[in-house]
């Protein structure tokens, strides 16, 4: 059975990332390291599984949202003006401008529900009530976090690299061996407000386990 290279490129990077922002909700709140032996042996050193596809899921449903809306409200302004009017420089702007704020209810998502993450990571009450509870008691503690670290960070990667592409450009023969070259790099960079994020709400998960409940109503 053959598999679509354009299936994998859009599906590693999912597992990837999510594999990367697990292993770090567990350093954090559990002090394990992260070694290639669990990983190709399928469980940590105390037992548990070092696979979780529930964390997975719920870690690319968090990631699919941004894109998502984004894809959507770049898809309405080209539908308005006319794909056949757009050059591509045209079209990486718009990309570019919609990114950003896109960006921003994204972050207050994450800061009300992201904390389902690391619980899940843990084998933790993983209910969105429980998530939003512990999200209501952190909210503004892991906005600021995620605000000054992973978004400045991103918003700052995607126009480096925006214009890095405006600058680059490749000779038709060998283009695949420098783009390959350069794209080992720019993934390396890529992980770091994944690691940035995932520490933020591994943090927020920690302090919300340790407010108090709410209490009962009357």
């Amino acid at each position: 059975m053959r598999v679509d290279n354009s299936f994998i490129e859009f599906v590693m990077p999912f597992l990837i990332y999510s594999g990367v922002a697990y292993f770090c909700h567990r350093m954090v709140l559990k002090g394990e390291r992260f070694d290639f032996a669990s990983t190709f042996r399928g469980r940590f050193e105390n037992g548990e599984t070092a696979v979780n596809w529930r964390f997975t899921g719920y870690y690319v449903l968090f990631l699919l949202f941004p894109i998502v809306v984004m894809g959507l409200i770049v898809w309405a302004i080209v539908a308005s003006v006319g794909f056949e009017q757009l050059d591509r420089n045209q079209l990486e702007r718009i990309v570019l401008t919609v990114a950003v704020p896109v960006l921003v209810p994204y972050g207050i998502l994450l800061s009300l529900l992201g904390t389902i993450l690391p619980a899940t990571a843990v084998n933790d009450d993983t209910s969105f009530r429980a998530a939003f509870e512990r999200g209501r008691h952190t909210f503004f503690a892991t906005l600021g976090r995620l605000t000054g670290g992973s978004l400045l960070y991103t918003i700052a990667f995607i126009f480096f690299f925006g214009l890095l592409s405006k600058l680059l450009t490749f000779p038709e023969e060998g283009s695949g061996i420098l783009y390959a070259l350069i794209s080992v790099p720019i993934n390396v960079v890529a992980l770091v407000p994944i690691l940035l994020a995932a520490t933020a709400l591994s943090m927020a998960y920690e302090t919300g386990e340790q407010s108090p409940p709410p209490l009962p109503r009357a």
